[in-house]
């Protein structure tokens, strides 16, 4: 046995070494491909950054509002040439079923807002939760060529929780929309 080891020695160690880094590269590859995505949140206060990955009831809350106001900014503020990637992404956020509803309307739409250049700014007076949805108030502001009008609108918003994902890293998702105009 000794012979064979003084003179197989440098084989021996090479083999042990290929196996090795064989082993090495097996598992690694194998923890890259099982590991998933993971979302994390980042928490500013006024002395203070925290990273989070598992949300309190009072984050999740406050994580709500930022969705909403994420939602009613791709949803209501548009121009007409960011108009189409501002209501794509907005079905991000949109549950399936309501989204094909809304989206037929847009479809119907789209020449038109092109045509007249019409944009639109929504800012947020308000949001409030009630029993199981939430009320919007938003300001808009419309432009039509050169006609400009303002108007209020009270939308009902009602949320599911969904899982996290990189285009909707809220984790929730527009279930049912009721929009209302206020009469100013």
């Amino acid at each position: 046995m000794i012979i064979l080891w003084t003179y197989y020695k440098n084989e021996i160690l090479k083999f042990v070494i290929w196996i090795l880094l064989f082993i090495w590269c097996l598992t690694t590859s194998i923890a890259f491909i099982v590991k998933k995505d993971q979302i994390v949140f980042v928490k500013f206060s006024a002395d203070s950054v925290e990273i989070i990955k598992d949300l309190s009831q009072e984050d999740e809350g406050y994580l709500e509002k930022i969705f909403l106001k994420r939602f009613s900014q791709l949803h209501y503020t548009y121009d007409s040439d960011n108009f189409i990637s501002n209501i794509s992404d907005s079905s991000n956020f949109i549950e399936p079923t309501l989204w094909s509803e809304i989206n037929k309307k847009f479809q119907t739409n789209i020449a038109y807002f092109q045509d007249k250049q019409i944009s639109c700014t929504s800012v947020i007076e308000k949001i409030v939760r009630k029993d199981n949805f939430y009320e919007v108030v938003l300001n808009l502001v419309t432009q039509e060529n050169s006609r400009t009008l303002k108007s209020k609108l009270k939308v009902k918003i009602e949320l599911k929780k969904v899982p996290r994902t990189i285009k909707n890293p809220f984790g929730f998702q527009v279930v049912k929309l009721d929009e209302s105009e206020v009469i100013l």
